[in-house]
Order: C-alpha cells, then sequence, then structure tokens
C-alpha cells in the first residue's frame, strides 16, 4: 500500500503518481517489454464487458485515528437511553447496509449501544461535500437534505442511514447534509466504531478458540488448522424444550454450547444438564454413528455446529486422519534423526497407521529392535509392567545405532489403540541415505544452511549437495588454503582448528562446525587469506564441478547477485546518482551507482517534512524492520538505510522488467501457462512470508515484478505487517481486499490467499471479477458478498476450482489449513515447485531490457552529486498536507 513509486516507472521519463499516506521500497524500472500476441484485444473485451481501460488503482488511505470531531459540530448531545422502538430502529437501519448485515450480532449490539443521539436545530450543517469522512449516521426523527453542489437530490428520514463510508477511511464527503427541519441523529464515529468491532470481535474469537481447543479430538491441531475449523462453524438457535437430535438417530454433527443449557436424556431419563462451553456429539465427526442420547434445549440455547462433511471439505479428508497426521508429525519433529520437515512431510504420507483392539499384539517378544519405527497415535499399549502413551516412539535409538538386540517382552494393546509404522529399509529409501551416515549429514546440513550462498537452496538441493562432500585429513601446520591461489572448493571443519593467515598475521582461527572458502563456489577469483591448520584436521570438501551440478549458471548468477547485495560498508557517499526513477507522495527514488564496482542500486529518499506531515513514523520503521529480516529471491531486497538531519533512505535492489499491471495492460489476458508460472511464484513467497508471520495485505500485479529473467519479484512492503493471530487494521486496495477486512472484524494471513483469487482471475478474464467498473469500496465491498462469481474466458475446471477456493468467504479455507495441500491442487499438477524456487523454470516471458551502461557512464563523467540532485528535486516540491499536531521527538529513527 502506498508507493513511493507504485513500482512502475518509465525508463524513458519520470512518472508522477500521487498515492496514499503509507512508505514503500519499491525500487524498480519499466523497461520495453517483448512483443507478445494478446489473446484478446484490451478494446474487444472493454466492449464486450464493458470494462473500461486499466488504469493505476490507488489503495485505501490508511485510516488514522481521528485527534476530533468536526462534523454535526452544531449538535448537542442528548442524554437519553434506547427505548425498545428505538433499538429496533437501530439494528433495521444496521440491517440494511451489507457492509455491516454481515456483523455478528453481539457486535451490532455493541455498535448499537455505543451510539449517542444528538439534536439540530432547522437549517443545520450535518457534513460538508469535500470535507473527510468521520461519523455515520442514523435518523432518530426529522428531516434532512442531501445536496450536491448546492443542489438537491434527496431527502433523509427516520430510520434512514447515511454516512458509512466514514467506518471505514476519511475519504471526502461526496455531498453535504443539511436538516431541512428539528432533527435527532444517531451517531457514531470511526474511532468508536473501531474499538467496538476490534474488542468485541477479539472477545468472540478468543471465546470459541477456547470452546474448540477445549475439545479433545482437536486438541493436535495447529494454528492454521484450528482457523480453518472456526471458519466452517455456524450458529444454532433452539427453544426452551426444543430438541436438538433424538437417540438413534445417525449423527454427522458436534455441538458446544455457546449460551445457555441442554438435558442429555437416555431412556427418557435427564442424564445430566450440560450448560456454556459444554460439547457433546464429537465421535460423530470421526464415523457416522448413531446418537447414545437425546438432546434437549433446558433454556433459550445457542450451539457452534461443526458439521462432518464440512470438515471433508476443507480438510480434503475426514478430521480423524488430520489428527492422526498431525500426532505423527508431532511425534517424529521430537526425533532428533527424523526432525527435517522434508523428510517428516514423506513419512506422514507414506507411514502405515494401524488400529488394535485390547490384547492384540503390536511386536512379539524376540522380534529384531531398530528394523521399524512405531509411533503410538491412539490409546496405550503395554510392555511387561510398562505402559507405552500416545505420541511416544519405539525403536528409534535402536534404529540409529543398528542395533542387534531384540524385544525381551511382548508389547501389546492395552487399550482400543492406533499405531503408525515404517520399516528403516522405506525410510531410507524416502531419505536416499543409510540410517547410520545420517548424524553426519544433519551436522553437514545444519551447517550449509549458514552459509549465504545456500540460504536461497531449498532443502532438497542441499541433501544433493551434502552427496559430493568427500572428507581430507591435514597435519598440523600443513597449508590448506594459499592467499592469492584462485579457489574451487568449499571446507567444513569437520574436526581441528586452522588459522586465517593474511599478509602473514593471523586475522582469526575457527574451530570444528565452522567454514571457509565459500565463495569460490560462485566466483573466480583469488582467495583473499591463506588457511593453515593449527591441530590435526579433518575437513569435509565440496567442490565447484560438483557444486555446478546442483546449481545450474543461472541460479549461480541470481546467487552472485543477492551476495553482493549484502555490501554492508557502502555508504551514501559511495553512490553517483544517474537519474531519478519515480515521484510519489511521500518520496523519490533514483538510480545509483556504486562508484568503485559500478553496481547499480535504486535510493528512496523521504524527507523528515513529509514524514512529519504524513505521520509515517511507524510505517517506515515497520517497512524497514521486515524487509531487513527477510531475504528471498522473490523479494525486493533491501541492501542498507541511512538518516541525516534532512531526510532517512532506503538503500535497495534495482529491479529491472515490467510490473505484472503493465503486462496485463498490454495482454488483457495473459495465457494459462504464464498465468500459472507467476501464480505458483506467489505461492512461494506467500508461503515464506506466512511462515515468517507476515501478512501483505496489499496483493496486486502493481506490487509485482516480472524481472530480467522472466521470474516476479513482489515489491512494496508498506501495507506488509507482523502479526501471530488477528490484526484489525482496514486497509489495502478495495477490489483486492477480502471481506473481513471491509467488516472489521479482523482477519489473519488468509486474506493474501483472497488476494491471489482476484489476481487468478483477473489474468485470465481480464479484469476483477466483483465490482470491475466500481471505485466506491462500499459498492465493491457489497459485490463481493454478492459473490456473483462468473467465469467468461475460464473453462477447464482445475483453474475454477481454484479461483473458487481462494475466494471463500470463509477464510481458513483459501489454502484447505496447509501450504501442502494447495500446491497438491489439480492446478498446480505441471509445476515442479523445486525447479521454479531454483529457477530452473523456464518462463514464457522475459521482458526487453534497455542498456543503461551510456546513462551510467555520463555520469561518472559527469561527476555527478546525490545529494545536489535530491536538493533540485525536492526545490520543485509542494507539500499538500500540513500537520496540526507537534513533531514526534522521541528517538524513532533510531534503526536507521
Amino acid at each position: 500500500m502506498g508507493s513511493t513509486c507504485s513500482g512502475c516507472i518509465s525508463s524513458e521519463q519520470p512518472l508522477n503518481i500521487q498515492n496514499n499516506p503509507e512508505s514503500s521500497t519499491s525500487a524498480v524500472i519499466k523497461e520495453e517489454k517483448e512483443e507478445i500476441e494478446p489473446t484478446i484485444s484490451i478494446e474487444s473485451l472493454s466492449k464486450a464487458y464493458l470494462i473500461p481501460p486499466k488504469q493505476q488503482r490507488k489503495s485505501l488511505v490508511k485510516n488514522k485515528r481521528l485527534d476530533h470531531i468536526t462534523e454535526i459540530h452544531n449538535g448537542k448531545i442528548i442524554s437519553q437511553q434506547k427505548s425498545p422502538k428505538e433499538q429496533q430502529l437501530l439494528n433495521n437501519a444496521i440491517n440494511s447496509l451489507l457492509i455491516l448485515r454481515n456483523i455478528d450480532e453481539p457486535c451490532k449490539q455493541k455498535l448499537i449501544d455505543s451510539m449517542k443521539l444528538y439534536h439540530l436545530e432547522s437549517k443545520e450543517i450535518v457534513f460538508e461535500q469535500g470535507r473527510p469522512s468521520e461519523c455515520f449516521f442514523i435518523v432518530s426523527s426529522g428531516r434532512l437534505e442531501v445536496l450536491k453542489d448546492e443542489n438537491r437530490i434527496s431527502i433523509l428520514k427516520q430510520g434512514d442511514c447515511f454516512g458509512e463510508q466514514a467506518l471505514f477511511d476519511d475519504s471526502p464527503r461526496r455531498n453535504t447534509v443539511r436538516t431541512v427541519e428539528k432533527s435527532f441523529l444517531w451517531v457514531i464515529d470511526r474511532n468508536n466504531y473501531r474499538s467496538v468491532l476490534e474488542y468485541q470481535s477479539a472477545l468472540e474469537f478468543k471465546e470459541t478458540n477456547d470452546f474448540i481447543t477445549s475439545v479433545p479430538i482437536f486438541k493436535s491441531l495447529t494454528d492454521e488448522q484450528l482457523q480453518v475449523l472456526i471458519s466452517v462453524l455456524t450458529l444454532q438457535d433452539y427453544e426452551k424444550d426444543q430438541i436438538i437430535f433424538n437417540e438413534g438417530e445417525p449423527g454427522d454433527t458436534l455441538h458446544i454450547v455457546k449460551e445457555g443449557e441442554v438435558n442429555v436424556i437416555i431412556n427418557n431419563n435427564i442424564l445430566r444438564t450440560m450448560g456454556k462451553g459444554s460439547f457433546y456429539g464429537d465421535q460423530a465427526l470421526i464415523s457416522r454413528c448413531a446418537r447414545t442420547a437425546t438432546i434437549k434445549a433446558n433454556t433459550s440455547v445457542t450451539v457452534l455446529v461443526i458439521k462432518r462433511d464440512s470438515l471433508v471439505e476443507v480438510f480434503g479428508s475426514g478430521i480423524e486422519d488430520v489428527i492422526f497426521k498431525n500426532i505423527i508429525k508431532t511425534s517424529l519433529e521430537k526425533t532428533t534423526m527424523l526432525k527435517d520437515t522434508s523428510n517428516i512431510q514423506k513419512i506422514q504420507d507414506f507411514i502405515k497407521i494401524i488400529h488394535y483392539s485390547p490384547g492384540d499384539y503390536i511386536i512379539k517378544k524376540g522380534t529384531r529392535k531398530g528394523q521399524k519405527l512405531y509411533i503410538v497415535v491412539k490409546g496405550r499399549l503395554k510392555c511387561g509392567n510398562n505402559y507405552i502413551e500416545a505420541y511416544e516412539i519405539i525403536g528409534e535409538s535402536e534404529m540409529k545405532r543398528n542395533s542387534k538386540d531384540k524385544f525381551l517382552e511382548n508389547i501389546i494393546a492395552d487399550t482400543q489403540s492406533v499405531v503408525a509404522e515404517i520399516s528403516k529399509k522405506r525410510l531410507e529409501s524416502f531419505m536416499d541415505i543409510k540410517i547410520k551416515k545420517l548424524n553426519i549429514v544433519q551436522e553437514i546440513l545444519s551447517i550449509l544452511q549458514k552459509v549465504s550462498i545456500f540460504r536461497y537452496l531449498p532443502i532438497e538441493r542441499l541433501k544433493l549437495l551434502v552427496k559430493f562432500f568427500s572428507e581430507q585429513a591435514y597435519e598440523i601446520g600443513e597449508s590448506i588454503i594459499s592467499q592469492g591461489e584462485v579457489g574451487d572448493k568449499l571446507y567444513i571443519l569437520k574436526n581441528g582448528t586452522v588459522n586465517i593467515i593474511k599478509n602473514n598475521d593471523i586475522i582469526r582461527t575457527l574451530t570444528t562446525g565452522s567454514f571457509f572458502g565459500e565463495r569460490a563456489l560462485i566466483y573466480n577469483e583469488p582467495r583473499s587469506a591463506s588457511v593453515i591448520a593449527s591441530s590435526q584436521v579433518i575437513c569435509l570438501i565440496l567442490e565447484k564441478s560438483s557444486f555446478k551440478k546442483i546449481v545450474d549458471d543461472k541460479m549461480n548468477n541470481a546467487l552472485i547477485k543477492r551476495v553482493e547485495l549484502q555490501n554492508d560498508t557502502i555508504g551514501l557517499n559511495d553512490l553517483i546518482p544517474i537519474k531519478i526513477l519515480g515521484k510519489g507522495t511521500y518520496g523519490r527514488v533514483y538510480l545509483c551507482a556504486d562508484k568503485e564496482k559500478k553496481s547499480l542500486y535504486a535510493l528512496k529518499s523521504v524527507t523528515r517534512q513529509k514524514i512529519a506531515a504524513y505521520e509515517l513514523y511507524e510505517n517506515l520503521n515497520t517497512e524497514r524492520s521486515i524487509l531487513m529480516k527477510i531475504d528471498h529471491l522473490m523479494i525486493v531486497k533491501l541492501v542498507k538505510t541511512f538518516k541525516d538531519n534532512l531526510r532517512v533512505y532506503f538503500l535497495m535492489e534495482f529491479v529491472r522488467g515490467i510490473d505484472l499491471f503493465d503486462l496485463q495492460s498490454k495482454l488483457s489476458i495473459i495465457p494459462l501457462e504464464n498465468t500459472r508460472f507467476y501464480v505458483s511464484c506467489i505461492v512461494i513467497i506467500l508461503d515464506f512470508l506466512h511462515k515468517n508471520d507476515i501478512i501483505y495485505r496489499d496483493l496486486k500485479p502493481e506490487n509485482m515484478f516480472v524481472d530480467e529473467e522472466g521470474y516476479l519479484k513482489l515489491i512494496d512492503f508498506g501495507s506488509a505487517k507482523v502479526v501471530k493471530g488477528k490484526t484489525y487494521s482496514n486497509l489495502g486496495t478495495p477490489h483486492y481486499m477480502a471481506p473481513e477486512i471491509m467488516t472489521g472484524t479482523g482477519y489473519t494471513c488468509s486474506i493474501d490467499w483472497w488476494s491471489l483469487g482476484i489476481i487468478l482471475y483477473e489474468m485470465l478474464e481480464g479484469f476483477v471479477p466483483f465490482g470491475p467498473n466500481e471505485e466506491d469500496p462500499i459498492i465493491i465491498y457489497e459485490k463481493v458478498v454478492g459473490h456473483n462469481l462468473i467465469f467468461y474466458n475460464i473453462s477447464d475446471n482445475e483453474t475454477k476450482s481454484l479461483i473458487q477456493q481462494f475466494l471463500s468467504i470463509k477464510p481458513g479455507v483459501r489454502n484447505l489449513g496447509s501450504i501442502e495441500k494447495l500446491k497438491s491442487h489439480d492446478f498446480f499438477n505441471k509445476i515442479n515447485w523445486e525447479s521454479v524456487l531454483c529457477r530452473q523454470t523456464k518462463p514464457k516471458f522475459i521482458p526487453k531490457i534497455n542498456d543503461l551502461s551510456q546513462e551510467v557512464s555520463r555520469s561518472f563523467i559527469a561527476r555527478k552529486n546525490l545529494m545536489e540532485m535530491i536538493g533540485r528535486e525536492e526545490a520543485q516540491e509542494i507539500l499538500y498536507r500540513q500537520n496540526s499536531k507537534a513533531a514526534k521527538t522521541f528517538n524513532w529513527d533510531s534503526n536507521f
């Protein structure tokens, strides 16, 4: 949200784009594109569906808290209790608005309770056209006129509501509203509205979460799976003495009492009474068994209902299967042998799950230990006088040491039990390595993951690299590396210590577990220092020729570029300005070059004057914090930040190519295979962000760049946020915003999957699915809730299915509770995920890139001065907003 350069800057001339008060570090340049024949022309598509030509879409202004209320300033607050009649009037008015109708009843009641009654005389102004929106109004009595450019366009009367846009942002009022006669209005301002919704929604969410986790069969669910479960809950009300279900009926639902009491009746006798938080029917979620009792409402009752079929729909399997896999995963993660997550996923898919009755043999006396791995998934096992409980593992230590011991006792099921088992032979087949070598492999893997050049390789590629390591011993004083020689090996110290010597001086000593020489794998350069064994040493060695078998030239080049960006020593004085890339409301972006290496960077500058005017303190700090935390080949890289008395600066990776918005504008409809590739890139990016607890919150084509190799790169982190649980901020770009953002009832990272669904539809249809001609966020939301999803150009079922999944009103359904299930969707059948991640998939479209060498050379010859260029640009600028509040005096920029 709020791009400084909007991710779309012409390489021919600067583009002035006005945008909202959010920061951005997006720093890119648009090149001339390779010609691709459009599938359908923009003109014919627009005519067929009445879609206007594509225009750059602005994000919603992030709603700042109101310092004071200026609307209805002549009104007098009347202290009055709301009568039942007034309560009904307010409830009816709220329900007349689709944007508020879908809010939970407790939240609606809290909103009604928070509304204040204002009295206005005749001819009083409620609010004026063009002024910022602040309050929402419901007419209690009287009449008011709506004026546009001083002309009356309608009359408001009792029960009418108006001004709802204020609940979401401070957009300018489109009309003036004035009383015709003495009138009374119920009013709530944006601050109170957001506070009420946030408090009540958080309360409801916690209560529901507590209810769910109190049910034993749900205790093993992950947080992500719990969100899926909550998303399919429904509320059901019953009157006193109403039968909820009868004894003997087939069951397929679990009920949790939210309010009230129920009686449990067997053979017409009340067995017990259950109150708030109690549950019944949990076994019905596992099998369609008959109800063992009648449940009857003892009072008016509200229950949370979970249907068995709904769980199968969202999880792709029964809840028991989900629970078993969770227990297996949790148990394996506790082992030292199989803690690698990629192995665990494979084992989960192929492990054998067996049900046992009490007294059944699981392992017979005399069986050799360590030939199989057993996990107790459910129930309890007995071994002599000892018991083995759920989550416990049998056989791990014996398998690791290749034990020849035998079991001295039978191990039998003490209760109805479920045990998962997998043989040693099958484990070794999955992992493609002998168990006895597993410890050293895991040790090497843990070291490789610390090496910067391997940070971007998936675990499967690292495992392949491990196979190429050889072992070599060195005596005390023996030279391992000589300064000045061209290197071709990476070394890991398995045992011993070495001295790093530069120009005959020992600069440091490395010990067991350290590594050195890694740059030799990607560069052809002389060694910068010598390495001499200072004790008996054993090294594990990876040769460059072996590395090249796993990492091709494209990936190698990507690694080189990424490593070169890790330049902590560069300063502002080391930069030569080339030209301005983009101007925005809050800053400017300049193309710069390193004076020594001539490496290109993009530098964004934001003046302290603007930071104060738009209160960007938190935005800039959050964006910096997130970008410094993450490092991914498909995300724009923040190199370093700077500050001086006038500005703060972001030095960024310089991305060349074309943004996805411009590509869509050129083609109208993007071919399916291109779309599939781009969507797979976005899935990889979102998976990375969500695993780091980051919600992006403004996913749209303008914020994604097709780089010079044809891969997507995500830019502009001005809206991103680190979140664990729910957040409530109302921001984003309306056409791409999930419905739960607009309601204000809280959201999680699932909103990013909704946005991806909009993008997928748009790439293949040429326009967004909901309200493509609309600009008003309220109208767009109404179209979203109406959910009239129509496919015009899309015909294949796999694509339709994925779009429908992403655009589910139930947030938890959008990725089916896990990234693994999402990646296994039929739409991605042709995608090799590891190949995409390693940049080995060949994109169908590569942008043409302009040669900038002459511009760079001219700038060096002219000896352009960076600060002089920035000063000239800023001198032409007009500050359109002044902040009446005092500037922050705390040390907000200490991290820059």
